[in-house]
């Protein structure tokens, strides 16, 4: 939680998850999950 009490928060987690498996096809949609809910935190904080 930030000064203002919003709740931050991150995904940072997901992709080392997906990285064991070394396959670039799980790789790319952890990515594109990854980068969706990057904009999804990034409109609910702004």
């Amino acid at each position: 939680e930030d000064s203002q009490g919003i709740t931050q928060v991150t995904y940072d987690q997901i992709s080392p998850v997906m990285a064991p498996y070394n396959n670039p096809q799980l790789d790319a949609v952890a990515a594109a999950i990854d980068k969706a809910l990057a904009n999804l935190a990034d409109k609910a904080a702004n």
